[in-house]
C-alpha cells in the first residue's frame, strides 16, 4: 500500500472514531440521574432520603416528572438495608393515591430486595443468602439486569449493600469498577446510591451550606470517604432551615453544571414531595450576588431575546433561567419566562444587600 493510501485509511479511522458514541447519555430523572452513571445522594440520617427514594421509585416507574424534573418511564431494582418493607409499602401507597396513580407492578416495574422484610419474600431470602459476598450480590444485580436492562438500581445505603470498608479507597474503585462493567453490558442502565454521612467533627459545628456552596459541603461530609467524590453525579440533602420541613438538593456534575432543588413534604399525612412554593424562601437564598442583579434587572414576564436588551449577557442570561426555574422560581407560559409571584404579591421582588 503506498504512503498516501496509509494516510487515507488513518484519515478513513480517525474520521470515523470522531464521528462514533457522540449520542449523548440521556436523562432518567432530569440531572439526577442518567444512564451509564453513578448517582450518590448523601445526607444525615433522619433527613428524608428513604421517603425521597420511595417517591422516586413511583415515578421512575409511572414516568410521571418529579418536582419539575422530567422522568422517563423505567424498571427500577431496589437493594434496602434499613427501611421496614411495611414503610415503604405505606409510603408508595399514600403517594400513588395522592397522585392517583398505580402501584408499580412487581417485579415488572419493581423488583424489591428488602432485608428488612418476611424471609418468606422471594427477594429477601436470596438477598440475605447473598449479604457478605461481593460475587452474589453483584450476581443478584447482573440477573435482574438480564430481564431489566434499562432499570434504575438503587442501593440504599450502598455502603452495606457489599462488604467493604469505605474508608478504603481502593475497595470503593473495585466496586465501582464491577458497576461500570455492568454499564457496558447494560449502558441503559443507571445506578442510585445513598450515603450516610459520617459524625460531625466536633471541632467545626458549623459545615457550609449546601445551597450556596455544594462543594464545599459535600467536601466537609464525606471526608475521606471516596463513595462520594468517586461517583458521576454527587448529591446532598439537607434541610433548609430551622422548621426542617424543606429540604435543599444540590451537588456537583461532572462536567456539567447543576442547578439546586428546594422541596417539601407533600400531603397530609406526608405523600411524597412537592416544589417549595416561592413564598417559603427569598431569591436571595438561591442566586449568586451577580445573579441576583441580573434577576432584578429583568422584568416580571420575558423571553430570551428581551432578557438580553435588558443587558443580561447571554451565558448569564441561560444559567439564570435554567435556576430559576429549577427552585419554582419561574415558569414557561407560551413563549415567555414568567416570574412567580413572591413574597408579598411583589413578581420576584429581590432586596439587595451590599
Amino acid at each position: 500500500m503506498s504512503a498516501t493510501a496509509h494516510e487515507l485509511a488513518a484519515l478513513t479511522v480517525a474520521t470515523s472514531y470522531f464521528k462514533r458514541n457522540r449520542r449523548p447519555q440521556p436523562d432518567v430523572v432530569g440531572g439526577l440521574l442518567c444512564e451509564s452513571k453513578i448517582t450518590v445522594l448523601g445526607g444525615d440520617y433522619g433527613v428524608g432520603k428513604s421517603p425521597l427514594i420511595a417517591d422516586l421509585v413511583l415515578h421512575i416507574t409511572n414516568g410521571l416528572d418529579w418536582c419539575g424534573r422530567k422522568v422517563e418511564k423505567r424498571p427500577v431494582i431496589h437493594f434496602d438495608f434499613e427501611t421496614p418493607a411495611t414503610k415503604y409499602k405505606t409510603d408508595l401507597e399514600c403517594s400513588a393515591k395522592r397522585l392517583r396513580l398505580p402501584l408499580p407492578h412487581v417485579p415488572d416495574m419493581l423488583e424489591p430486595f428488602f432485608q428488612h422484610d418476611s424471609v418468606k419474600e422471594p427477594t429477601t431470602a436470596r438477598l440475605l443468602d447473598a449479604v457478605g459476598s461481593t460475587d452474589k450480590c453483584l450476581a443478584l444485580v447482573a440477573e435482574s439486569l438480564r430481564e431489566k436492562p434499562n432499570a434504575v438500581v438503587i442501593f440504599d445505603p450502598v455502603e452495606l449493600f457489599i462488604p467493604i470498608d469505605k474508608l478504603k479507597g481502593k475497595e470503593i474503585v473495585a466496586f465501582y469498577q464491577h458497576l461500570r462493567r455492568l454499564f457496558g453490558t447494560y449502558p441503559q442502565a443507571s445506578v442510585l446510591c445513598t450515603f450516610n454521612l459520617r459524625k460531625p467533627d466536633t471541632k467545626n459545628t458549623k459545615k457550609p451550606s449546601l445551597l450556596s456552596d455544594p462543594r464545599g459541603w459535600l467536601r466537609e461530609v464525606s471526608g475521606v470517604n471516596e463513595i462520594m467524590t468517586r461517583s458521576d453525579i454527587r448529591l446532598g440533602i439537607d434541610f433548609f432551615d430551622d422548621e426542617q420541613a424543606v429540604r435543599v438538593i444540590n451537588g456537583v456534575q461532572r462536567g456539567e453544571q447543576f442547578n439546586p432543588l428546594l422541596i417539601q413534604p407533600a400531603g397530609d399525612p406526608e405523600a411524597g414531595f412537592e416544589l417549595c412554593p416561592p413564598d417559603r424562601f427569598s431569591p436571595r437564598d438561591v442566586f449568586a450576588p451577580k445573579q441576583a442583579k441580573y434577576w432584578q434587572m429583568l422584568p416580571q414576564s420575558f423571553t430570551f431575546n428581551e432578557g438580553l436588551r435588558f443587558g443580561v449577557p447571554r451565558s448569564s442570561l441561560f444559567r439564570l433561567i435554567e435556576r430559576a426555574t429549577s427552585v419554582g422560581l419561574l415558569r414557561s407560559e407560551n413563549e415567555k419566562r414568567v416570574k412567580a409571584v413572591h413574597q408579598h404579591g411583589s413578581p420576584g421582588k429581590l432586596e439587595l444587600v451590599n
